[in-house]
């Protein structure tokens, strides 16, 4: 907190106190608008999409559990195994798929006639936020498939049973028995989700450093830059209280949500 109020290279003596001068740079910082815009799409984007692919997908591996138990095992350490790969690693192997000019996936396209849709994917400002969204929703579904997957354990199987003999078709049991059931399990996937969009850094790092152009910046990698590329280290701590406050902030809201739907049910 106290670095946040100084104008500070990072070096033991030489630092400058400014106040709150700092903070308000950050708002004034066309990049940070990129950091803000970069957040908002992750939550809106990747965190729900992971949650509704996640929870069906662990429905789907639930209901042939029943009868197919090693096709369902099988498939859950599938799914789950990019979470034991460093998130540096995937970033590169990403970097290999969509690179513009040598990336795999363009040169499966142009092999295949498909030449005009080959593009610059992270190379190309308009789009590369999108790529590494994608990337982080393919590193991250499983976890939450597994979550899932985990939670629906303790649905008593009498409730399918009934809806069976009721008529209901998949669907309506994986909305109407299990979506309920799992309600915790939404919100404690959420403030996960949230915390791990604000210290986003590895994947990212490896696949983009954060550009072209700060185009893919994150609070981390724009403090990163910050403190030791361009030596602002009284900036960088500013950016980190920030993040800090958004965290407490983000996770009460949803503690006092979650808190409010336990004691209506």
């Amino acid at each position: 907190m106290q670095m946040s109020l100084y104008n500070w290279d990072g070096s033991p003596k030489i630092r400058e106190f400014i106040g709150i001068e700092n903070y308000i740079s950050i708002f004034r910082d066309k990049y940070m608008q990129y950091v803000f815009k970069n957040m908002s799409l992750y939550l809106v984007i990747t965190l729900l999409s992971m949650l509704v692919f996640g929870f069906f997908l662990a429905f789907f591996l639930s209901q042939i559990a029943i009868k197919y138990r090693a096709l369902s095992t099988i498939l859950r350490t599938t799914f789950f195994l990019p979470q034991v790969i460093s998130g540096f690693f995937i970033g590169i192997i990403f970097r290999w798929i969509l690179s513009g000019e040598y990336g795999y996936l363009n040169s499966i396209l142009r092999s295949i006639g498909l030449g005009k849709m080959a593009l610059s994917w992270i190379g190309d400002p308009k789009i590369a936020i999108y790529a590494v969204l994608f990337v982080y929703f393919w590193y991250g579904f499983g976890f939450y498939t597994i979550f899932y997957l985990a939670a629906m354990q303790s649905i008593p199987q009498e409730l399918y049973e009934v809806a069976d003999i009721d008529g209901a078709n998949i669907f309506q049991k994986a909305i109407h028995i299990t979506f309920p059931s799992v309600m915790y399990t939404h919100f404690s996937l959420i403030i996960i989700g949230t915390i791990a969009a604000l210290k986003i850094f590895d994947v990212i790092w490896a696949l983009t450093k954060a550009g072209p152009v700060h185009t893919t910046e994150f609070f981390t990698t724009y403090m990163y830059n910050k403190i030791f590329f361009e030596a602002k280290a009284g900036y960088g701590s500013a950016i980190a209280i920030i993040l800090l406050i958004l965290a407490l902030i983000m996770t009460i809201l949803y503690l006092k949500l979650y808190n409010k739907i336990r004691r209506e049910q």
